[in-house]
């Protein structure tokens, strides 16, 4: 277990010990996060909320998920403001945040960071990754509900305003949130979880990406609306 994801977990308990918070195994039993990362460390762990405004967290959610979806409908929902020589080639890499995850947000969702390093952090690694791998468009996306205001304004920085992202791909909710990749013949990948935005961008590297195609079975998704 990181042990700087353990601290922020520990942190969010102490500050809001009035509301429950229950940790589940994958079968629904009562366990403890230390118990959970030590014996489950291929799950992710997805979160809901209760009715007494509390949270269980539980080991459901799988680490990795490869699928095709439709290139040409999602883009669509994408900044098209790209500098890019070729929109048609961009590869699509999207760190996704969460409602009502306190790694990142507060009580009432407004997104934390009073001294604005994390933003820059996240725009130093976005410039990194797509001077490295061309033709690849980072974007930061946080789902409805949360509050970007304290972001000067930045069209990498977005609001899934009509539940594309999450309806279709990012259907539970999953502590420390996750990352998509999409390129343009329509090969997806999401790693859910703790994680860097750098580190996802290495299964970029064909020898890692065609290996993740190869020995996985390989679902299909669509952003189509019905």
């Amino acid at each position: 277990m990181n042990k700087l994801l353990f601290f922020i977990i520990f942190l969010s308990f102490s500050t809001k010990a009035q509301n429950k918070e229950y940790v589940l195994d994958p079968s629904g039993n009562k366990c403890s996060f230390q118990y959970l990362f030590k014996k489950y460390p291929d799950q992710a762990i997805a979160f809901r909320m209760t009715k007494d405004s509390g949270r269980v967290f539980q080991a459901s959610a799988p680490k990795y998920e490869v699928f095709y979806s439709n290139y040409d409908s999602l883009k669509k929902y994408f900044p098209i403001n790209t500098n890019k020589n070729s929109k048609d080639s961009i590869t699509y890499l999207i760190q996704f945040f969460y409602k009502n995850d306190y790694t990142f947000t507060d009580e009432k969702n407004n997104f934390i960071d009073k001294s604005d390093s994390f933003v820059l952090f996240l725009k130093d690694v976005k410039q990194k990754v797509e001077k490295k791998h061309k033709n690849t468009k980072v974007l930061y996306v946080f789902e409805k509900g949360i509050s970007i205001s304290n972001i000067n304004h930045n069209k990498d920085f977005v609001i899934d305003e009509d539940k594309i992202l999450k309806t279709y791909f990012f259907t539970q909710s999953i502590l420390c949130g996750s990352f998509l990749i999409v390129k343009p013949n329509g090969q997806s990948l999401i790693r859910n979880g703790e994680y860097r935005l750098d580190f996802m961008a290495e299964h970029l590297k064909p020898e890692i990406w065609n290996t993740m195609f190869l020995t996985t079975n390989v679902n299909e998704k669509t952003s189509e609306k019905e």
